[in-house]
């Protein structure tokens, strides 16, 4: 039988050479885990303790749960350096359980790691495959040793089998040649170089659009600043503005004919004098109930009668706005009256002064010529009424007086 396939039946007087050996020494194999143990010496040699419950085994009659052990390399020959897989094949009964030393000595080879592998065989044995991966520390014909096999079988009993010796050569890298030197020097041969081209190219064109971005911040500030430091247009007054409104509105209306809507025509001028009271004085107008503006004009309007003039013509538009009230034409014109004379009767009015005094002392206009001075003042005043008419009040002097020199 080769070496490659060589196998080993553990039980009979071959397996049993470890307890044989043991004897003279007194030895006794223990079971790691509390099971029964096989003892040498004396004659009490293979005898399970009396408490242990198991019949005592003979030494030398064949153990019935004994595994079969095959051994074999996968390559009979490698090179220096190279690792020797040792495959160690075990087929057992079930219940039997197979260990390996954890770091068997195993001479001019060095174990780098053992991998195990379990099989469950169609006859109802399992198969244990033990892989060794083993680095050789020499060249030449080395010899694998053999591996010593721990198995317990179905009693509880421990015992021992060991693997055959395995030849291996290996070979040296360089045994071919009689008087190896080493090569010449050789230069270096570029591989990889860096190429930054692509980099450089993104980078410009990163920096180009974070400078014309900057570019536009710093523009866009500028213009800001410029528009905030323009004067502001002054507002139009609120009663240029109603005004105006008020004559759309009328011109629209006399042009609709038939197809009037009062409602609508209600709703946009109480909205046209909402607006001219709150620009006029200065508040929200437009978001107030009826009752809460006439509230609020208490405070800016003095004239008693003509405040209750407005909260009557307030209340009459609601009803036609919100309670679908179809006033007569001549009521929708009167309604349109009396807001365009309170805007003109409660717009503030511009007062001009003008006086002209002879030229004495001061700043003359030279010799044998005359002087003039020109003063002008503007105050707000309202100017109420009792009726709708339209009134509008301006005063203006002129005086104009001159000397000779």
């Amino acid at each position: 039988m080769s070496a490659r396939g060589r196998r080993v039946r553990a039980g009979g007087a071959l397996t049993l050479t470890p307890l044989l050996l043991a004897l003279a020494g007194g030895q006794a194999l223990a079971a790691p885990d509390g099971g029964a143990a096989v003892t040498a010496g004396g004659a009490d040699a293979g005898v399970a303790p009396p408490d242990s419950g198991i019949a005592a085994p003979s030494l030398l009659a064949p153990d019935p749960d004994a595994p079969t052990l095959t051994t074999r390399l996968e390559k009979s020959k490698i090179a220096f350096g190279e690792p020797a897989i040792l495959v160690l094949g075990v087929i057992h009964r079930r219940g039997v359980d197979i260990t390996l030393p954890t770091a068997p000595e195993l001479g001019p080879f060095m174990v780098l790691g053992t991998e195990e592998k379990k099989i469950d065989l169609a006859d109802g044995n399992v198969k244990h495959e033990f892989r060794l991966k083993l680095v050789p520390l020499d060249v030449g014909r080395l010899v694998v040793p053999p591996v010593e096999v721990v198995y317990r079988n179905t009693a509880g009993q421990y015992r021992t089998m060991r693997s055959d010796d395995l030849p291996v050569d290996v070979v040296s890298a360089i045994a071919n040649e009689p008087e190896p030197k080493l090569r010449d020097d050789t230069k270096p041969v570029v591989v990889y170089e860096d190429d930054y081209t692509l980099l450089w190219i993104g980078s410009g064109i990163l920096a180009v659009i974070a400078i014309a971005g900057l570019t536009l911040l710093i523009a866009r500030s500028i213009r800001r600043k410029a528009a905030m430091r323009r004067p502001a247009a002054p507002p139009r007054p609120a009663d240029v503005v109603a005004l105006e409104r008020l004559a759309k509105l009328r011109a629209e209306w006399r042009a609709a004919g038939g197809a009037r809507d009062y409602q609508l025509y209600y709703l946009e001028l109480s909205e046209i004098l909402r607006g001219y009271l709150g620009g006029r004085w200065g508040f929200d107008s437009l978001e107030l109930t009826t009752t809460e503006l006439t509230d609020v004009m208490r405070r800016h309007l003095a004239d008693e009668e003509l405040r209750l003039r407005l909260q009557a013509w307030l209340e009459d538009a609601d009803l036609v706005k919100f309670a679908n009230l179809t006033p007569e034409e001549d009521e929708a014109e009167r309604a349109w009256d009396d807001a365009n004379a309170f805007v003109i009767v409660t717009k503030p009015v511009l007062v001009v002064e003008a006086a002209a005094g002879a030229a004495g002392g001061g700043t003359g206009a030279g010799t044998g010529g005359g002087g003039a001075s020109t003063s002008t003042s503007t105050s707000t005043s309202t100017s109420t009424s009792t009726s709708t008419s339209t009134s509008t009040s301006t005063s203006t002097s002129t005086s104009t007086a001159g000397g000779a020199a």
